[in-house]
């Protein structure tokens, strides 16, 4: 049966007229369709957007409006990307289908919002709506991109199978595996719509042997309209659903080459060709995994459900036979030997003495009461991380003299004392962007944390949930948004207290990636964008490149070696690479667009006139950041940008809330940051060394350097933080370094060169 005779009894609801002027608008646009279709004069994506509503009409005859526009563009323009653009392999078709997604729900979200003819203007979030169903965005849970993908493969199966089945240059077995990939992605309404369809005899055939052993009658029963499948709000049942195959090891090993690749995670194997280019961490650690169990090598990074959230359904290939067992990834003694000695080189230098001659004379990884300073903390963590660990945590840029002054500065400037003043009690509270804090201390974005912790950032939001400090999550975190959510949420200390959650984002390159990300952080209850502008690219962080790539691995293609180059193998280097470096103060309102009424946080200021551009951009805050020293070596240490800003523009601080990070590790630190009009610091690698206890750890560093706070605020004489200024400070040893709005004669500040 053919979609046009089922369809007689079925009709979609009236569209609105604005709603209806969309859609007309879309038909225009498929009429510009050069290939012709079945149908005389009739271009071939029109003829396929009809069929998409006439069986939208029958799969959800109650559809609303934003599912019938992205039913109707489902194929916008797609013939501006054909096939051929791609590589003909599969993980070209699988990057060819991503852009065809994405460059269609772009174009329609375009169209559908700017045109004039569109009156009144659709609603923002019905365009935005549109779009996520044109990139079938969380197909696992959400119906209405269930019913799209339903539609889709019903035309498929009505329009375009028969036809697709008789040729004789496509093998059955290939034919079977695409039916089988097809009734896979259906939901039990849409399977039983396909089982009423008519079909040539070859082609009834072919579809019961794909269905054979499923446990599905390949009936025809008669079609009446009361037993129509109607759309429900929940999830379908999937009890018709093929198990996985059960691969036996031998199989698996045979996928070992970069355009043929599988690893096995947890016992489960997935397809990793068409991912592995786009890698955050590099080609090199996935292509040693290649036909092997990667899950040790997997699990200290990633968390277990990183995987599935991130590759497509049909990459998952099915699971290790029971009992199975299949080699692993060898260390090689050449990298061993590598991080062994980086080890050896990155041992800190500790500023109190008899903290490290006590500490030496400790376990390799001591009590955790036993630790009293961050710079225990530190110490402990250089001894027992793992390299590679301890060289992405600590390192930094070049020759270290940003993280090296972002800390030494504070100790040139002094304190003010106060005396003869009540500090029977004091109170270290304030707020973020109007969240209430048990201290004036937040955990900025730390990417990978796994690689401290096996919980990584779920464990940073237990320990700040009971310190009272709010989070901010990486877009480079080691598990996913909603599980770091989930695990705070669930953790109930005996004094939990309500901190937000922030989200920081780097701008990626395919810019509906980061605006899929943001919509998705936004709907989870973040409270704020922390957009960090330090970092256009990665800086070069010695330490971190040191720990090199493995010489032993070669490219089964062309036979290359794998070599280390002038540049090494940093992780931090390699992450950085999906990174937009075009980013500038215009897309300030793209993200106002993207995410409305969230407030936006601009990481990495470090000039007093990027803080009054900020201003003028309207953000509600700024971190004076430097990436922990470790984009840009010889920039200035944060402190002196605080600094900077009361010499030459103390209005910003009235105008948002200025935040600072880098180099704090004493409470008198962070009330000298206070001090300077700071509204809160930032801890990164303290929190990770921290880390390395778990969130035990956490909470004790985080109370350490809260108690040292209570202690300055009593000897300076303050009891709220509200009473703290700059007349508490003595910074004369350090005035002479702050440069003021002056030109100087010889290089004298451009704006139009230098400011943008």
């Amino acid at each position: 049966m053919h979609a046009a005779k089922m369809a007689t009894s079925s009709s979609l609801p009236e569209l609105p007229p604005n709603y209806q002027k969309a859609l007309e608008l879309i038909d225009e646009a498929h009429r510009q369709d050069p290939r012709p279709s079945a149908v005389e004069s009739v271009p071939f994506e029109l003829d396929y957007a009809q069929k998409m509503t006439r069986w939208l009409a029958v799969r959800c005859p109650t559809a609303p409006p934003v599912l019938q526009l992205a039913c109707r563009a489902q194929h916008f323009r797609r013939w501006e990307i054909p096939r051929n653009t791609y590589p003909m392999t599969r993980p070209g078709y699988l990057t060819w289908r991503a852009k065809l997604k994405s460059q269609a729900a772009a174009q329609v979200a375009e169209l559908i919002s700017s045109s004039p003819g569109i009156q009144p203007e659709l609603a923002r979030e019905d365009v935005d709506r549109v779009a996520a169903l044109i990139r079938k965005e969380n197909l696992s849970a959400d119906e209405e991109t269930q019913v799209l993908e339903d539609v889709a493969c019903l035309v498929f199966l009505d329009d375009q199978f028969d036809a697709f089945e008789s040729k004789d240059e496509i093998d059955e077995d290939k034919i079977i595996g695409i039916l089988r990939k097809t009734w896979a992605k259906m939901s039990e309404p849409g399977r039983a719509l396909a089982l009423k369809m008519d079909h040539s005899e070859r082609a009834q055939s072919l579809i019961g042997k794909a269905l054979a052993g499923t446990g599905i009658r390949r009936g025809k029963p008669s079609y009446k309209d009361a037993d129509r499948p109607r759309l429900h709000f929940r999830r379908q049942p999937t009890s018709n659903v093929m198990p996985p195959p059960k691969l036996h090891p031998v199989e698996v090993s045979r996928h070992d080459r970069l355009d043929d690749l599988w690893l096995v995670i947890d016992g489960h194997v997935y397809d990793f060709s068409a991912f592995v280019r786009e890698h955050p961490g590099g080609i090199a650690v996935i292509l040693q995994c290649a036909g092997k169990d990667a899950t040790d090598v997997y699990s200290e990074v990633h968390g277990p459900n990183l995987v599935r959230s991130t590759l497509p359904p049909d990459c998952h290939k099915g699971v290790l036979a029971p009992g199975a067992v299949l080699a692993k990834p060898r260390q090689h003694s050449f990298q061993q030997q590598q991080q062994q000695q980086q080890q050896q080189r990155q041992k800190p230098q500790e500023t109190m003495a008899g903290a490290r001659r006590a500490l030496e004379s400790l376990p390799s990884k001591p009590p955790l009461d036993t630790l009293i300073s961050a710079h225990d903390f530190e110490q402990v963590a250089s001894a027992s991380l793992s390299p590679k660990a301890w060289a992405f945590v600590s390192s930094a840029a070049t020759d270290l003299h940003t993280k090296a002054r972002n800390a030494s500065v504070y100790s040139l400037i002094g304190l003010r004392p106060r005396v003869l003043v009540d500090v029977a009690a004091v109170s270290t509270s304030t707020t973020m962007l109007g969240h209430p804090m048990r201290s004036p201390i937040f955990c900025p974005p730390t990417a990978m944390a796994r690689l401290v912790h096996p919980d990584g950032e779920k464990e940073l939001a237990r320990a700040c949930r009971s310190a009272g400090v709010p989070q901010c999550v990486s877009v480079s975190a080691s598990f996913p948004l909603d599980e770091i959510l989930a695990a705070q949420a669930a953790h109930q200390p005996a004094t939990p207290y309500d901190v937000p959650v922030f989200f920081q984002l780097y701008v990626d390159k395919d810019r509906a990636n980061s605006e899929r990300l943001l919509r998705s952080a936004q709907a989870q209850g973040v409270k704020a964008l922390f957009l960090t502008v330090d970092a256009p690219i990665p800086g070069k962080r010695e330490a971190d490149e040191r720990v090199r790539s493995d010489e032993s691995l070669g490219s089964p293609i062309s036979g290359a070696r794998a070599v280390n180059d002038a540049k090494g193998g940093a992780l931090g280097r390699i992450m950085g690479s999906y990174i937009d470096a075009s980013v500038n103060w215009s897309d300030i309102a793209w993200l106002r667009r993207t995410v409305p009424g969230l407030p936006i946080v601009l990481k990495g200021v470090q000039t007093w006139m990027d803080a009054e551009r900020a201003v003028e951009a309207g953000v509600e805050a700024i971190v004076l950041s430097n990436h922990g020293g470790r984009s840009l070596d010889t920039s200035p240490a944060t402190v002196t940008v605080l600094l900077e800003l009361q010499k030459n523009c103390p209005h910003v601080f009235d105008r948002l809330e200025v935040y600072v990070d880098g180099g704090v590790s004493r409470g008198t630190d962070i009330f000298k940051a206070l001090c300077l009009g700071a509204k809160a610091v930032g801890v990164g690698r303290g929190l990770l060394y921290g880390l390395n206890y778990g969130a035990e750890g956490v909470e004790r560093y985080i109370e350490i350097l809260r108690d040292e706070l209570e202690t300055t605020m009593k000897m300076c004489g303050v009891t709220s933080l509200d009473q703290v200024h700059p007349g508490f400070l003595n910074t004369l040893a350090v005035d002479h370094l702050i440069p003021g709005r002056r030109h100087n004669p010889n290089t004298p500040w451009r704006r139009d060169r230098h400011s943008r």
